[in-house]
């Protein structure tokens, strides 16, 4: 029987098998295709989410093993503990001078030195950068050394190995020589031994050295000392190449201090010498600290070295049980009797009052104010990261991060007895103590203290920073860099290259749209928008590069002429929009196609010879005739800035205000007027909103410019590669795709509003703004939020033509940093599972975020537009 249709009568003839099959198989495709591109969207959302959900978890710590040394009350006090990478062998140094090693496994001793003959150290200091060590002793002299762990490896064949070396399993271990053994998946056995070098006795004073630390600037290395008759100094070694000998040797240079005992305080109780060896700090119990200049442009003056800061690292009241250095030497982790912890180090504020513009300053707490009830016995500061493990008397182990103020984790000895010994294995993998003759180990997995969502998006405040603020610099040249991992100032970036080339790309896009849509003749808007579509071809990187290499430098180059053009052009446009109503009607309506076009690209060139006209005049008036010396060195006034900035503002106001209030009895008086007449009185009226314009600038930029500094906000010093420079080149990246959308809306406007609209007498420029772009709202919309995602996700033309410089302000003539450029520049480097590996993928999940948001409001505002073009 034949199909029926939706008349109820049956079809003459049926549909043949193979439409229906095509059909199908296209149904399926697009269905598949659909569904497909939704999976992989969301793919992509769970693939970002699994990368960077491990950012935010916890620190894990399990017990590992407990070991009885059977040393109680057998050895000397502890002063140094270390572990190697593998947590095969520890070591702890003792007051008495006698280093032992042990193997973890079982607590075995490997080997037992005595690193000085029997001689007792009087103080000693350990770098937290490496193995480096000195030690001071009762005769005056000092020796430096090093203590660190060495590996190498054997091969099957060679002759030194055992027979039950041979039979280890691979990661398995066995006690060889002075050291460990251990089997490796590479079928190699690797050696770990504890390597000792200590240097010779060096004479340093008469009397016995009380303190001593140890540093290692960039040009050799250096200790400062106090000794028991109260000679204070930093002996230094600078290193240098001698070619006669065709080797490195080191020159001493000795650096008195002019130190004055405190009689009221008794002797200090720590020396501290920071990392470069230009300042020491002297200490007592009470937690007063004195600062000296110790920069060798001080010596080279002949000036002494004097007190330059004081400073309290503990509350009055409190003793200061422990101060040690974090890696890099740079912060300073003081501990009182209650164990409240906190983090110093110096910074550069504007109104530092010592002579080397340095004052210290707590950047940190990493325990309440009350501490936690009890005395830090033992620190151990982590090789790679701001990481600190700090034992306690009551047997407590803490693990801290200390740039983001973090508790990581807190575990218990078995034997809650005082903690002697703490190392943190290189690898920030394990924490081994030593208590009361025994050894406990934990392993520890840290996770990403870093990245907190704090440290991510609020203010931290960094190492040698003035306070806390949003910064962004993931790797440094060092080891002892402190990653400063803060999204806000990409965040940031990318909205504000979003927003400058957004006022760019949106006006233009729209005008351009509407004039094609309502003014060009059917004739020449399929070829124009060809040509503009044509444009979104063009690949960013060759932008950016044009950007970066053309662009930029003209721009430095003539910066007053481009910045009279963003007047001078509107002006000019509309000024020959005026112009052309002298034109007969004829002409005009026959003009009304490509010759009207030309005439408005005609006034481009006529801005550009006016703004470059007006520039000196402009620049003497607003900038004090040199508007680099305004934005970079602060010359001139603030009055004319403001002024200069102002007049596009105030000529909008001024055309608002003349068209409210002189509007209606214009409109009325010019009822009989001749089109001339009316054309000369529209030239008129806008000689006079210019004229009120920069009257109202002017006057608004003398009332603000008495307290108020644009250079402070919008505007500033000016770098080569800015944020307007980005928005002139990613505006023409993004122009034909809002423009190409925003056509296709105007365009699909039913004719019949637009003949009845001038059916009424309204003319071509009331009915496009007042009846087709009204209806054509959702789509004009949508068209702009695709030009958004578009300007959100670049990245080549920031890249190359914004500095790539993570600068958090307003400033258009200033650099900054996006998500995605940041993306694209750091993600090849990164090691894949680390902190900053994870953050990079988190700021894709953040583009992400800003990408959807946008899309959702666009859609909701698209359906607001047609719901209410639908009830009108």
């Amino acid at each position: 029987m034949a199909d029926k249709t939706f008349t109820g009568l049956n079809r003459e003839r049926t549909t043949p098998r193979s439409v229906k099959t095509a059909e199908t198989v296209a149904r399926t495709a697009i269905t598949a295709g659909g569904i497909g591109t939704i999976l992989a969207v969301l793919l992509i959302f769970v693939f970002l989410l699994w990368v960077v959900v491990p950012l935010f978890s916890d620190a894990d710590v399990e017990p590992a093993s407990t070991l009885d040394l059977k040393t109680r009350g057998e050895a000397a006090e502890i002063i140094r503990t270390g572990v190697d990478d593998a947590q095969l062998l520890g070591w702890s140094l003792h007051a008495d001078g006698r280093l032992r090693v042990r193997r973890l496994q079982d607590g075995a001793l490997v080997d037992d030195l005595d690193l000085f003959d029997g001689k007792r150290p009087t103080c000693w200091s350990f770098s937290p950068d490496g193995p480096d060590c000195a030690f001071g002793f009762e005769d005056g002299t000092v020796r430096t050394g090093t203590i660190q762990f060495e590996e190498s490896f054997l091969e099957r064949n060679d002759e030194n190995l055992t027979e039950e070396a041979l039979k280890l399993r691979v990661g398995g271990s066995v006690r060889f020589q002075n050291g460990v053994l251990s089997k490796t998946p590479e079928d190699q056995w690797r050696f770990d031994r504890l390597a000792v070098e200590m240097s010779a006795p060096d004479a340093i004073a008469q009397s016995a050295i009380r303190l001593i630390d140890y540093s290692l600037p960039s040009n050799g290395r250096a200790f400062g000392y106090l000794t028991a008759d109260g000679k204070l100094g930093i002996r230094q070694y600078f290193r240098r190449f001698n070619p006669m000998m065709d080797a490195w040797v080191e020159d001493p240079f000795d650096k008195p201090i002019v130190y004055r005992p405190k009689a009221d305080r008794g002797e200090p109780a720590f020396l501290r010498l920071f990392g470069q060896g230009n300042s020491l700090m002297l200490l007592w119990a009470d937690g007063y600290g004195m600062r000296f200049d110790a920069r060798e442009t001080v010596m080279a003056a002949g000036g002494e070295l004097e007190v330059v800061e004081t400073v309290q690292v503990v509350p009055e009241g409190r003793t200061l049980d422990r101060i040690e250095f974090l890696i890099g030497k740079t912060t300073l982790i003081a501990a009182d009797e209650r164990g409240a912890l906190t983090a110093w180090f110096p910074t550069r504020p504007a109104g530092a009052y010592a002579r080397d513009g340095i004052q210290m300053a707590q950047g940190h707490r990493l325990t309440g104010d009350d501490g936690v009830g009890a005395r830090a016995t033992a620190f151990s500061t982590s090789l790679r990261s701001r990481q600190l493990a700090v034992g306690f008397d009551d047997g407590t182990v803490r693990l801290f991060h200390v740039t983001t103020d973090q508790l990581l984790l807190e575990v218990s000895a078995d034997s809650q007895v005082r903690i002697e010994g703490l190392a943190l294995t290189p690898k920030e993998d394990g924490l081994v103590a030593w208590f009361g003759g025994s050894l406990q180990r934990w392993l520890v997995d840290p996770g990403h203290p870093a990245a907190t969502l704090s440290s991510l998006f609020g203010r931290v405040w960094y190492e040698g920073q003035e306070g806390p603020a949003y910064t962004w610099q993931s790797e440094g040249g060092s080891d002892d860099f402190e990653p400063k991992l803060g999204v806000m100032v990409l965040v940031f970036g990318t909205l504000k290259a979003t927003l400058y080339s957004m006022l760019i790309a949106v006006p233009i896009a729209l005008l351009a749209a509407l004039f094609t849509s309502e003014f060009l003749t059917p004739r020449w808007r399929a070829p124009l928008k060809s040509v503009i579509e044509m444009m979104a071809s063009l690949p960013s990187v060759v932008l950016g590069f044009l950007a970066a290499i053309v662009l930029a430098p003209f721009v430095d180059s003539v910066l007053i002429t481009v910045l009279c053009v963003f007047v001078t052009l509107p002006v000019t446009v509309i000024l020959g929009a005026r112009l052309w109503q002298f034109l007969p009607g004829q002409y005009a309506i026959r003009w009304s196609g490509m010759p009207r076009f030309l005439a408005i690209c005609l006034t481009l060139p006529l801005a550009v010879l006016m703004a470059q006209w007006i520039a000196p005049g402009i620049e003497s008036l607003c900038f004090n005739g040199d508007i680099d010396g305004w934005l970079n060195r602060g010359e001139g006034t603030n009055a004319g800035g403001w002024t200069f900035l102002l007049i596009p503002l105030c000529m909008v106001g001024a055309a608002i205000a003349f068209a409210r209030f002189a509007g209606p009895w214009l409109r009325s008086a010019s009822a009989g007027w001749s089109r001339a007449q009316c054309a000369l009185a529209d030239v008129v009226r806008f000689a006079i909103v210019i004229a009120g314009g920069v009257f109202i600038a002017w006057a608004l930029g003398s009332l603000l410019g008495g307290g108020l500094d644009p250079r402070e906000s919008i505007v500033g010093q000016y770098q080569k590669r800015n944020a307007l420079i980005v928005g002139f080149v990613m505006g023409f990246a993004i122009v034909p795709i809002i423009y190409t959308l925003a056509e296709d809306a105007l365009s699909s406007v039913p004719q019949q509003l637009r003949e009845g609209s001038l059916g009424c007498g309204a003319t071509p420029w009331q009915t496009g703004i007042r009846i087709v772009v009204p209806a054509a709202m959702s789509g004009l919309f949508g068209a702009m939020m695709v030009g958004l995602g578009r300007a959100v996700g670049e990245t080549m033309i920031v890249l190359m033509a914004a500095g790539n410089t993570g600068i958090m302000d307003w400033n258009m003539f200033n650099g900054f940093r996006t998500l995605s450029a940041n993306i694209a520049t750091e993600l090849p480097e990164a090691v894949v599972g680390s902190t900053h590996y994870r953050v990079l993928f988190m700021c894709g999940l953040v583009l992400f975020a800003m990408t959807f948001v946008i899309n959702t409001i666009a859609e909701l505002v698209r359906r607001h537009f047609r719901k209410r073009f639908a009830d009108l």
